[in-house]
């Protein structure tokens, strides 16, 4: 009885926009920027995410705190997140291009199969606009973008960024459509075992 009534509240609290506790497939963590897309996949605008915070005595920006997909454990191979990554991932390009020129470009490649992958099949506007995004983005072109270049030092210290499509509510990652193939996706990754519940 005990343990049916905190699975009721946890999923009460999970439907509830304003609360900070994520469902499985999903964590909180801090995002910079939002990459504002037509549904003809052109970018349009980057959105800063930014918040005012007070740490101490001192009123700092940081990052929004969102609750956005599971986010993978990275070693040396270039693992993408869904949906939310940094500059190197979502964009192909970094602080060390000049030093490591295969670098950001390797990500990106990987941030656009696993996304073509998951979205490709997909008949929603986000997913339209997000796979036409990553067929038309060539990295070697992306810092003579005049938005991309407005903001390029903020996007290239490596805060997290996501994507929204013009005339959808809220950020691609939020829709209930893409939220359904990620979690499908998670449900037939997973190793965890199942068994009965009390």
């Amino acid at each position: 009885m005990i343990l049916q009534a905190l699975a009721r509240y946890y999923d009460i609290l999970a439907e509830d926009p304003e609360c900070s506790i994520p469902r499985p497939c999903y964590i909180m963590t801090g995002v910079s920027f939002a990459l504002l897309l037509s549904e003809q996949g052109d970018l349009t605008g980057i959105i800063p995410l930014f918040q005012k915070e007070l740490r101490g005595k001192k009123e700092v920006e940081a990052p929004r705190r969102m609750i956005v997909p599971e986010q993978v454990k990275r070693s040396s191979a270039p693992a993408a997140n869904f949906l939310c990554d940094n500059s190197a991932f979502v964009l192909g390009i970094s602080s060390q291009d000049s030093e490591k020129p295969d670098y950001a470009p390797k990500r990106f490649e990987a941030f656009r199969d696993l996304h073509l992958g998951l979205l490709g099949g997909l008949d929603c506007p986000e997913a339209r606009a997000v796979t036409a995004f990553l067929r038309k983005h060539n990295p070697k072109e992306a810092r003579s973008n005049p938005l991309i270049a407005e903001k390029l030092d903020d996007l290239l210290a490596g805060g997290n960024i996501v994507f929204k499509v013009e005339g959808c509510e809220g950020f691609v990652h939020e829709s209930p459509r893409i939220r359904r193939v990620w979690e499908n996706s998670k449900a037939g990754n997973s190793k965890e075992n199942e068994g009965q519940c009390l």
